[in-house]
């Protein structure tokens, strides 16, 4: 959830940004709405389930190898490479 709500708040500063600098926003305040649609959302969504996805990976390599090395990371970094 954390890291949902995370990329959400950026990508939406980032698209608001633009009309932020150019004064837009004070004469169009619905932009605020529009950059909050379904493409912040999921990008948002993307990136927790890609992050979760990693993190579950390298937790059960953790669990099953009972050792915390760099192989952990390398392993979940090829798995995530395939996808």
């Amino acid at each position: 959830m954390r890291t949902f709500a995370g990329a959400w708040f950026v990508k939406y500063a980032v698209a608001v940004l633009p009309s932020l600098i150019q004064g837009k926003l004070l004469k169009k305040p619905s932009l605020l709405v529009r950059n909050a649609g379904w493409d912040t959302t999921r990008f948002a969504l993307f990136l927790a389930t890609f992050v979760s996805g990693f993190k579950g990976i390298q937790c059960a390599l953790r669990r099953y190898r009972n050792v915390n090395d760099e192989w952990n990371g390398k392993t979940c970094n090829a798995a995530h490479r395939l996808t």
